[in-house]
């Protein structure tokens, strides 16, 4: 009983050979490597425990320093090897004529100023590629494409003229009509005949706007003042859409068409 008792304590107080060594080297001031064999590893590979934290600072600096450089280098080639957004090429001085011309009817002199300001794709252009705008063309260049395209039949300034007249004519009066084409310098062939013809429709078109706007009113139930009031109202509203004054005061006087 002694002696198991005896066996039992010398087993429990004796160290392991690995666990001795590395305790000795510990009160020496020494310390293993932790990737290496403490059993089998000679004192020869123990390195200091200061010179080892600087190692593996060292180290850690190493690798973070080309990992970074890695990564720049990744990120240079990625923005070089990058395509840049193409712009694409400026149209020609026709072929932006004939777009204008495709979205609806264009007076020669209208024309000729869209054609001489840069358009949008060359300021897209300039802005994409960080360039200048380009050199406007001359006004010979125009004048040939203007030339060409009424050649063509494709810029014609009677028919301008016509189509003005009649979108403008159902709500405007022939000064405010004849107002909007002198903005488009035509000649005088051109808008004469087409003047004659809006004055001679000038009270119809007159009492048409009327109509739409006023036929709901009654002046007649109205007191004086009030009465005066929405005629003068009235009065103001179609002279601003450009009709005469002879016009005005007959259909504010109870003129109406007659009827077929």
């Amino acid at each position: 009983m002694f002696e198991m008792f005896e066996m039992f304590d010398h087993h429990a107080l004796q160290t392991p050979p690995a666990r001795r060594r590395r305790s000795e080297l510990l009160s020496e001031g020494l310390e293993v490597h932790p990737s290496q064999n403490h059993a089998s590893t000679p004192a020869t590979h123990a390195v200091g425990a200061g010179d080892g934290l600087a190692n593996l600072k060292l180290q850690n600096q190493e690798t973070t320093q080309e990992t970074t450089q890695e990564n720049s280098h990744e990120n240079s080639q990625e923005t070089t090897d990058f395509p840049t957004r193409n712009a694409p090429s400026p149209r020609s001085l026709k072929t932006r004529a004939v777009y204008y011309l495709s979205k609806r009817e264009h007076s020669r002199a209208e024309l000729a100023k869209k054609l001489s300001q840069p358009s949008f794709q060359a300021r897209r252009n300039a802005c994409v590629r960080n360039t200048e705008l380009p050199e406007a063309p001359s006004s010979e260049q125009i004048e040939a494409v203007l030339n060409d395209l009424q050649r063509q039949g494709f810029l014609d300034d009677a028919r301008f003229a016509h189509g003005l007249a009649r979108k403008n004519a159902s709500k405007h009066g022939a000064a405010r009509v004849m107002a909007s084409m002198g903005q488009h310098k035509l000649d005088a062939a051109t808008t004469q005949p087409l003047a004659l013809a809006l004055k001679d429709s000038e009270l119809p078109r007159c009492y048409a706007v009327w109509a739409k706007r006023f036929s709901h009113i009654n002046c007649s139930d109205m007191a004086y003042s009030e009465a005066q009031a929405a005629l003068g109202k009235q009065g103001r509203f179609l002279m601003q859409r450009g009709f005469n004054g002879e016009a005005v005061k007959k259909v504010l006087n109870g003129w109406v068409p007659e009827r077929e």
